[in-house]
């Protein structure tokens, strides 16, 4: 057994500090008042950590009393320094980081990306972010790089660069899918939107199908307390959904189910309230794919939003009264639906948004859903009951007038030559009330922009409909101003020989009546007839044959 040995009391030292040398050697604390802010940016170059926190402090109470002082900071270059310093990045002082990237994020916020930088200044800006964003674990120094990401993502040619770091995606991804910082989630969700923006499909599937692609965060934040949010995740929802084939992100069903059922909860709780535009477009655009209706109508959601329909339409908001209708003209795309949906009574919604009176005339989407109910003979019927409403003289005030959106116009016109097939008499008699022959005159003499080459051919198709009729015929042939401006199109359509074959062809049915030759002959149809079987097109020679 040892004995410890006693602890020394007193050690001799051989050598002694000189504290008078230290004390010579040391730089005595300075305080100095500061009043000046271009005095403050130059205590930037500080390697103290304590300088720099002090400083900056003051210069962010100075950035956000008012903006003029943000415009004078932007004046001083103070960005053009914080990059520099590459926002401290490498600083073991969390504050320092945050204060350098807050007041960043404020610059930039206050600039109009576009107009204000250079695309290649905004890449240098981007690049820098990228770098401390691959480095930095802060919350709230990610935050503020986030918000600098997405304003430089304005710009397309930015974006695009992004698109190509596949070291950031990865992280990137993954804090989007961890995070519990509401304006990360919000930001990071605008940026992948925009970034989806630029790719073609093949490119925007392969992005999607990223092992880190966090689409199940985005289908889970439908439902997120923060207005932000959800309005972000649905702006990639309706990115991404349009494609559910094998590959795509929604080739589970599982995964289209729950995105039906976020959507569907989302309508339900917000239909009263704007924000249930939101959630009528992202359902109206999932729609777009048979498979997706399938699980619509299969697992009832269909069936949960007729129910809100029902018990809180005149609660809607005035804007989403007529919009929720949208996603039922997407679903009767699908003929085996259409008597589902005419049961639900959804052919009266239809007419009952296309006989609203608006100057703007009704959503396109209105009477493309009455244009493909119509193949239901029920719902065809139902249309023929409100002819007495004044549907026909609605239809035919929305293609003589050019302020109205022309798809609609075109809509309307297009259902116009469906009611004339289905019922041929019934349509006609109302038509020829109106005037029609008048009415189709003057469309064709409105201006070439304020006219389409379908909405074009649609008209043709309706003369040539009611030309079969030799009495109805007989009406049209009297109109001069009918025939002349069809015949002046002709002669201003050669670039297009659809369009010069349909005319030729609707002559060709007006034609028996001498008024209309009369007409012909003094407006241009020799020299239209001679170009056209001159042209190279056989379509437009047969059609002058």
């Amino acid at each position: 057994m040892h004995k410890k040995k006693p602890k020394s009391i007193y050690t001799s030292r051989s050598s002694y500090s000189d504290r008078a040398k230290k004390e010579n050697e040391s730089f005595k604390e300075v305080i100095v008042p500061v009043q000046a802010i271009e005095t403050a940016l130059l205590l930037l170059n500080s390697q103290e950590d304590a300088v720099l926190v002090t400083v900056f402090k003051n210069i962010t109470e100075y950035a956000r009393k008012q903006d003029e002082n943000v415009e004078e900071l932007k004046r001083l270059k103070l960005l053009d320094l914080l990059l520099e310093k590459k926002f401290y990045m490498t600083s073991d002082a969390v504050m320092i980081r945050r204060f350098a990237t807050y007041l960043a994020c404020t610059l930039v916020e206050s600039m109009d990306v576009l107009r204000d930088l250079e695309p290649a200044r905004v890449i240098f800006i981007l690049g820098i972010c990228l770098e401390a964003y691959l480095m930095e674990v802060d919350d709230f120094t990610l935050e503020y790089l986030t918000v600098i990401i997405n304003k430089c993502l304005q710009d397309p040619q930015v974006a695009n660069e992004m698109l190509q770091k596949s070291d950031f995606l990865e992280k990137f991804f993954m804090q989007v899918s961890s995070t519990e910082n509401p304006d990360i989630l919000w930001q990071s969700f605008e940026a992948i939107h925009k970034m989806l923006l630029l790719l073609d499909a093949e490119k925007l599937l392969a992005f999607s199908t990223l092992p880190t692609f966090p689409i199940d965060r985005v289908l889970c934040d439908i439902l997120n307390e923060f207005v932000d949010i959800r309005s972000a995740a649905l702006k990639i929802v309706k990115d991404l959904i349009v494609d559910t084939s094998d590959k795509s992100a929604f080739a589970d069903v599982s995964r289209c189910v729950f995105t039906l059922q976020q959507l569907t909860q989302l309508f339900c709780d917000y239909a009263v309230t704007d924000h249930g535009n939101e959630a009528i477009e992202a359902l109206a655009t999932a729609m777009r794919t048979e498979k997706v209706t399938q699980l619509f109508f299969e697992h009832n959601f269909f069936d949960r939003i007729m129910q809100n329909v029902a018990a809180h339409l005149l609660e809607y908001a005035a804007n989403v009264k007529c919009k929720v209708i949208w996603i039922f003209a997407e679903n009767a795309k699908y003929e085996h639906f259409l008597q589902r949906i005419y049961e639900a009574n959804v052919t009266d919604l239809f007419l009952d948004c296309l006989l609203q009176v608006d100057p703007y005339g009704p959503a396109p989407y209105v009477i493309a859903g009455l244009n493909r109910m119509m193949k239901n003979p029920n719902a065809a019927n139902r249309i023929l009951q409100f002819y007495e409403a004044g549907v026909i003289e609605r239809l035919a005030s929305i293609i003589s007038q050019p302020g109205i959106d022309i798809r609609t116009r075109e809509q309307a016109a297009d259902l116009i030559g469906n009611l004339l097939r289905f019922a041929f008499h019934d349509t006609a008699h109302q038509l020829l009330a109106l005037q029609i022959s008048l009415v189709l005159g003057r469309i064709f003499g409105q201006q070439p922009q304020d006219l389409s080459i379908d909405f074009l051919l649609s008209l043709l198709n309706i003369i040539e409909q009611l030309a079969q009729n030799e009495d109805y015929r007989e009406i049209l042939g009297e109109s001069t101003l009918l025939t002349m401006n069809i015949a002046l199109m002709l002669k201003n359509s050669f670039a297009t020989a659809i369009l010069v074959n349909n005319i030729f062809r609707c002559l060709c049915t007006l034609a028996d009546e001498a008024p209309v030759r009369t007409v012909l002959l003094s407006h241009y149809i020799a020299p239209s007839m001679k170009r056209g079987l001159k042209s190279l097109s056989n379509l437009v020679k047969t059609s002058v044959t």
